[in-house]
């Protein structure tokens, strides 16, 4: 009965990874959460038959990409505004 459930771990790395691409600033702190629990619950799913493994590497791909997609958006913001400033 237990292999149909889904690691909680898996599903919160995964909601995580979506907030993380979603919330500006904050959701930099987001993605790192989301990589680390994406992790610890691929471990945890190497010992048990729980579901949850594309959503675990899912978290961590969302979880990963979010706050790079934010640095280069902050970046890009800051580098237009500097050539924008009246002089």
């Amino acid at each position: 009965m237990e292999s149909n459930k889904t690691n909680a771990l898996a599903i919160t790395s995964l909601v995580l990874g979506i907030l993380a691409i979603i919330i500006p600033l904050i959701g930099i702190l987001i993605g790192i959460v989301a990589v680390i629990i994406g992790i610890k619950s691929l471990n945890q799913l190497k010992v048990s038959t729980k579901k949850g493994k594309g959503l675990a590497i899912a978290g961590i791909v969302c979880g990963g990409g979010g706050p790079f997609i934010q640095l280069i958006f902050l970046l890009i913001i800051g580098v237009i505004s500097f050539f924008n400033t009246p002089q």
